[in-house]
Protein backbone atom coordinates (compact mmCIF):
# COMPACT_ATOMS: atom_id res chain seq x y z
CA UNK A 1 0.00 0.00 0.00
CA UNK A 2 1.10 3.60 -0.46
CA UNK A 3 2.41 5.68 2.42
CA UNK A 4 -0.81 7.72 2.44
CA UNK A 5 -2.83 4.50 2.78
CA UNK A 6 -0.55 3.44 5.65
CA UNK A 7 -1.17 6.78 7.36
CA UNK A 8 -4.93 6.37 6.98
CA UNK A 9 -4.91 2.82 8.37
CA UNK A 10 -2.69 3.97 11.23
CA UNK A 11 -5.09 6.78 12.20
CA UNK A 12 -8.14 4.53 11.92
CA UNK A 13 -6.49 1.84 14.01
CA UNK A 14 -5.35 4.28 16.68
CA UNK A 15 -8.79 5.88 16.96
CA UNK A 16 -10.41 2.47 17.43
CA UNK A 17 -8.42 2.03 20.62
CA UNK A 18 -8.05 5.60 21.77
CA UNK A 19 -10.69 7.87 20.30
CA UNK A 20 -9.72 11.29 18.90
CA UNK A 21 -5.99 10.76 19.53
CA UNK A 22 -4.95 10.20 15.91
CA UNK A 23 -6.07 13.67 14.88
CA UNK A 24 -3.59 15.27 17.26
CA UNK A 25 -0.62 13.73 15.42
CA UNK A 26 1.01 15.56 12.53
CA UNK A 27 1.89 13.60 9.35
CA UNK A 28 5.57 14.00 10.24
CA UNK A 29 4.93 12.40 13.63
CA UNK A 30 3.13 9.46 12.05
CA UNK A 31 6.09 9.11 9.66
CA UNK A 32 8.41 8.80 12.65
CA UNK A 33 6.23 6.14 14.26
CA UNK A 34 6.02 4.15 11.02
CA UNK A 35 9.75 4.39 10.31
CA UNK A 36 10.59 3.20 13.82
CA UNK A 37 8.18 0.29 13.37
CA UNK A 38 9.66 -0.60 9.97
CA UNK A 39 13.18 -0.77 11.37
CA UNK A 40 12.07 -2.74 14.40
CA UNK A 41 10.17 -5.13 12.11
CA UNK A 42 13.32 -5.77 10.05
CA UNK A 43 15.55 -6.25 13.09
CA UNK A 44 13.14 -8.75 14.64
CA UNK A 45 12.69 -10.71 11.40
CA UNK A 46 16.42 -10.78 10.73
CA UNK A 47 17.62 -11.71 14.19
CA UNK A 48 15.01 -14.26 15.24
CA UNK A 49 13.85 -12.35 18.31
CA UNK A 50 10.22 -13.21 17.59
CA UNK A 51 7.44 -15.58 18.61
CA UNK A 52 8.94 -18.42 16.57
CA UNK A 53 12.62 -17.68 17.40
CA UNK A 54 13.44 -17.89 13.70
CA UNK A 55 15.62 -15.49 11.73
CA UNK A 56 15.43 -14.26 8.16
CA UNK A 57 15.70 -17.69 6.52
CA UNK A 58 14.12 -19.71 9.32
CA UNK A 59 10.97 -20.37 7.30
CA UNK A 60 9.18 -19.19 4.17
CA UNK A 61 7.34 -16.40 6.00
CA UNK A 62 10.61 -14.92 7.28
CA UNK A 63 12.13 -15.02 3.78
CA UNK A 64 9.07 -13.40 2.25
CA UNK A 65 8.97 -10.69 4.91
CA UNK A 66 12.36 -9.32 3.83
CA UNK A 67 12.64 -10.44 0.21
CA UNK A 68 12.35 -6.92 -1.25
CA UNK A 69 15.29 -5.64 0.80
CA UNK A 70 17.49 -8.72 0.34
CA UNK A 71 20.27 -7.74 -2.05
CA UNK A 72 23.08 -9.62 -3.81
CA UNK A 73 25.81 -7.56 -5.45
CA UNK A 74 29.45 -7.88 -6.49
CA UNK A 75 32.26 -5.76 -5.05
CA UNK A 76 35.38 -5.37 -7.19
CA UNK A 77 37.17 -2.23 -6.00
CA UNK A 78 38.98 -3.61 -2.98
CA UNK A 79 42.03 -1.68 -1.78
CA UNK A 80 45.03 -4.00 -1.67
CA UNK A 81 47.56 -3.88 1.17
CA UNK A 82 50.06 -6.71 1.00
CA UNK A 83 47.96 -9.86 0.62
CA UNK A 84 44.74 -8.45 2.08
CA UNK A 85 41.93 -6.49 0.40
CA UNK A 86 39.54 -3.99 2.01
CA UNK A 87 36.09 -3.46 0.46
CA UNK A 88 33.68 -0.66 1.39
CA UNK A 89 30.21 -1.87 2.29
CA UNK A 90 27.42 -0.60 0.00
CA UNK A 91 25.87 2.62 1.26
CA UNK A 92 22.54 0.88 1.96
CA UNK A 93 24.11 -2.12 3.75
CA UNK A 94 22.56 -3.16 7.07
CA UNK A 95 22.96 -6.88 7.89
CA UNK A 96 25.20 -9.53 6.33
CA UNK A 97 23.68 -12.74 4.97
CA UNK A 98 26.54 -14.22 2.96
CA UNK A 99 29.90 -13.35 1.45
CA UNK A 100 31.69 -15.34 -1.23
CA UNK A 101 35.24 -14.35 -2.14
CA UNK A 102 36.73 -14.77 -5.61
CA UNK A 103 40.49 -14.57 -6.16
CA UNK A 104 42.81 -14.07 -9.12
CA UNK A 105 46.46 -15.05 -9.23
CA UNK A 106 48.61 -18.11 -9.79
CA UNK A 107 47.64 -21.03 -7.59
CA UNK A 108 49.18 -24.51 -7.94
CA UNK A 109 50.75 -23.41 -11.25
CA UNK A 110 47.35 -22.44 -12.67
CA UNK A 111 46.66 -18.84 -13.62
CA UNK A 112 43.31 -17.21 -12.81
CA UNK A 113 43.00 -13.95 -14.70
CA UNK A 114 39.69 -12.61 -13.40
CA UNK A 115 37.54 -12.22 -16.51
CA UNK A 116 33.98 -11.25 -15.61
CA UNK A 117 32.35 -13.13 -18.48
CA UNK A 118 30.15 -16.09 -17.61
CA UNK A 119 31.36 -19.37 -19.12
CA UNK A 120 28.58 -21.70 -17.93
CA UNK A 121 30.84 -23.77 -15.70
CA UNK A 122 31.78 -21.32 -12.95
CA UNK A 123 30.19 -18.13 -11.58
CA UNK A 124 32.89 -15.98 -13.16
CA UNK A 125 35.57 -17.06 -15.61
CA UNK A 126 39.07 -16.73 -14.23
CA UNK A 127 38.19 -16.57 -10.53
CA UNK A 128 38.78 -19.24 -7.94
CA UNK A 129 36.38 -19.33 -4.98
CA UNK A 130 38.02 -20.51 -1.75
CA UNK A 131 36.28 -21.30 1.51
CA UNK A 132 35.45 -18.05 3.31
CA UNK A 133 35.91 -18.05 7.09
CA UNK A 134 34.32 -15.12 8.97
CA UNK A 135 36.72 -14.18 11.75
CA UNK A 136 36.43 -11.99 14.84
CA UNK A 137 38.98 -9.18 15.09
CA UNK A 138 39.83 -10.61 18.49
CA UNK A 139 41.02 -13.81 16.77
CA UNK A 140 42.49 -12.60 13.50
CA UNK A 141 46.14 -12.27 14.61
CA UNK A 142 46.15 -15.73 16.15
CA UNK A 143 44.53 -17.31 13.11
CA UNK A 144 46.94 -15.64 10.71
CA UNK A 145 49.76 -17.46 12.52
CA UNK A 146 47.95 -20.79 12.83
CA UNK A 147 48.76 -23.21 9.95
CA UNK A 148 45.32 -24.81 10.32
CA UNK A 149 43.42 -21.50 10.03
CA UNK A 150 45.58 -18.98 8.16
CA UNK A 151 44.81 -18.13 4.51
CA UNK A 152 45.83 -20.96 2.20
CA UNK A 153 46.50 -20.31 -1.48
CA UNK A 154 43.22 -20.83 -3.34
CA UNK A 155 41.47 -22.95 -0.68
CA UNK A 156 40.87 -20.64 2.31
CA UNK A 157 40.54 -16.92 3.10
CA UNK A 158 39.66 -15.06 6.29
CA UNK A 159 37.30 -12.08 6.48
CA UNK A 160 36.76 -9.42 9.16
CA UNK A 161 34.61 -6.33 9.69
CA UNK A 162 36.49 -3.14 10.54
CA UNK A 163 36.22 0.59 9.76
CA UNK A 164 32.99 0.03 7.82
CA UNK A 165 34.86 -2.32 5.50
CA UNK A 166 34.89 -6.03 4.79
CA UNK A 167 38.54 -7.08 4.80
CA UNK A 168 39.70 -10.25 3.03
CA UNK A 169 42.94 -11.92 4.13
CA UNK A 170 44.57 -14.07 1.44
CA UNK A 171 47.90 -15.83 1.07
CA UNK A 172 49.16 -14.71 -2.32
CA UNK A 173 46.26 -13.43 -4.46
CA UNK A 174 46.73 -10.78 -7.11
CA UNK A 175 43.21 -9.45 -6.75
CA UNK A 176 39.90 -10.22 -5.09
CA UNK A 177 36.16 -9.70 -5.53
CA UNK A 178 33.23 -10.40 -3.23
CA UNK A 179 29.76 -11.66 -4.03
CA UNK A 180 27.84 -10.08 -1.15
CA UNK A 181 24.30 -10.89 0.00
CA UNK A 182 22.83 -8.60 2.64
CA UNK A 183 19.75 -6.97 4.10
CA UNK A 184 19.67 -3.34 3.02
CA UNK A 185 18.38 -0.49 5.11
CA UNK A 186 14.66 0.02 4.45
CA UNK A 187 13.79 3.37 2.92
CA UNK A 188 12.62 6.16 5.20
CA UNK A 189 8.94 6.62 4.42
CA UNK A 190 7.60 10.16 3.98
CA UNK A 191 3.93 11.13 3.80
CA UNK A 192 4.58 13.48 0.88
CA UNK A 193 5.61 10.66 -1.43
CA UNK A 194 8.06 7.95 -0.26
CA UNK A 195 6.39 4.54 0.09
CA UNK A 196 7.48 1.61 2.23
CA UNK A 197 9.75 -0.81 0.33
CA UNK A 198 8.88 -3.87 2.42
CA UNK A 199 6.56 -6.45 0.81
CA UNK A 200 2.92 -5.34 0.83
CA UNK A 201 1.85 -8.24 3.04
CA UNK A 202 4.00 -6.84 5.89
CA UNK A 203 2.44 -3.36 5.94
CA UNK A 204 -0.44 -4.27 8.24
CA UNK A 205 2.01 -5.73 10.76
CA UNK A 206 4.16 -2.60 10.60
CA UNK A 207 1.12 -0.38 11.17
CA UNK A 208 0.05 -2.49 14.16
CA UNK A 209 3.55 -2.21 15.66
CA UNK A 210 3.50 1.57 15.19
CA UNK A 211 0.07 1.86 16.84
CA UNK A 212 1.15 -0.29 19.80
CA UNK A 213 4.27 1.82 20.29
CA UNK A 214 2.23 5.03 20.26
CA UNK A 215 -0.31 3.60 22.72
CA UNK A 216 2.42 2.55 25.13
CA UNK A 217 3.92 6.02 24.95
CA UNK A 218 0.60 7.79 25.41
CA UNK A 219 -0.43 5.58 28.31
CA UNK A 220 2.84 6.22 30.11
CA UNK A 221 2.24 9.97 29.66
CA UNK A 222 5.61 10.47 28.01
CA UNK A 223 4.34 12.39 24.99
CA UNK A 224 3.26 15.59 26.71
CA UNK A 225 3.58 18.58 24.42
CA UNK A 226 6.63 17.25 22.59
CA UNK A 227 5.17 14.46 20.51
CA UNK A 228 7.78 14.48 17.74
CA UNK A 229 10.73 14.44 20.14
CA UNK A 230 9.25 11.58 22.10
CA UNK A 231 8.27 9.59 19.04
CA UNK A 232 11.84 9.62 17.81
CA UNK A 233 12.84 7.48 20.79
CA UNK A 234 10.29 4.70 20.17
CA UNK A 235 12.04 1.55 18.97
Amino acid sequence: MTIREMHLKFRIGLDKVMSNQAGSLLPEEVDIALNNAIRQFVRVRFGGNNLYSEGVEGNEKRRDDLRTITITTNLYSGVKSGSKFAFDFPSDYWFLLRSKVGLTGTFCSKVYNGSLELDGTAPYTGYVFPKTIDTRLLDIDTRLEDPFYRPKSNSRVLTTFENNKLTVYTENADNAMIELSYIKQPVTVVYTGVDCDLPIHTHEEVIEMAINAILETMESQRLGGHVQTKLSTIE
